[in-house]
């Protein structure tokens, strides 16, 4: 029985993971998919020269291309670019302090990131490439709605989702391990098949009904409790024994495989 323990946009965080799971025993596999958001806008376009003209205020900007002149003239290249960008754009991001400034910066910082990016593109900037910006650079504005242009952006992006199977590690030493989020999780589905067959075990046969009744529990910690409930997959937990040879199901009978 395949679960996934971890959905990521961070490759090498996904590897880690992989890593402690397979120290545990078990069987993981990382897969690779693509994922997409919709980002709707209303933005102008233009010259610099000209949006200045219309009134806009681009104080901002003339900082970002400062910061991007400085940059291209160094040679950075695209691997280097955007840690480069946001050190020297936003250097007082270190020093602070309190959490809720400090996730308004970082989201203000991911979005110039992303404007960045779009000012590259449209004035045909290569990283590591183009030492010079356009005296007259283009720019594309966000607007409020109805006062530009509508922009529907798509944006691609990698997803590495981290499978385990689940009996691949039944047994293990879990209190042994780095006991992290994933380790709990997995540790937790394991309790839940652990009383279904040790309830099959202790009887010699149980009823579907009774032994779905098993499928939620509580695990009490020192400082937390960790509610399970697998009531949805428990078709699936039934299934999966089966498969693995572990028990054998007549009707609504379910037997321990000889």
């Amino acid at each position: 029985m395949w679960l996934r323990i971890a959905s990521l946009e961070d490759k090498e965080e996904a590897l880690k993971i992989a890593s402690r799971l397979r120290g545990l025993g078990a069987r993981v596999e990382i897969r690779e998919w693509i994922d997409w958001e919709v980002h709707e806008t209303y933005t102008v376009r233009g010259k610099m020269s000209e949006l200045r003209n219309m009134g806009f205020y681009l104080g901002d900007w003339e900082r970002r291309i400062e910061v991007i002149r400085e940059l291209l003239r160094e040679g950075v290249g695209s691997e280097e670019f955007e840690y480069e960008f946001l050190r020297k754009m936003y250097p007082e991001i270190e020093s602070i302090k309190d959490f809720d400034r400090l996730a308004e910066k970082l989201m203000d910082a991911r979005m110039a990131i992303k404007e960045v990016e779009t000012f590259l593109a449209i004035n045909k900037i290569k990283l590591g490439e183009t030492l010079e910006i356009p005296e007259d650079p283009e720019l594309i504005l966000e607007v409020g709605e109805g006062e530009g242009r509508e922009t529907i952006k798509v944006s691609f992006y990698p997803i590495f989702d981290v499978y385990v199977d689940v009996f691949s590690v039944i047994g293990a030493d879990f209190e042994r391990s780095s006991a992290e989020f994933e380790e709990i999780v997995l540790a937790s589905v394991l309790e839940i098949i652990g009383e279904i067959v040790e309830e099959v075990k202790k009887h010699g046969k149980a009823d579907l009904e009774s032994l779905s009744k098993l499928s939620s529990g509580v695990i009490r910690g020192s400082e937390w409790d960790f509610v399970i409930d697998c009531s949805e997959i428990f078709e699936n937990i039934i299934r999966s024994l089966e498969r693995a040879g572990i028990i054998r199901v007549f009707g609504n009978s379910v037997r321990m495989r000889d």
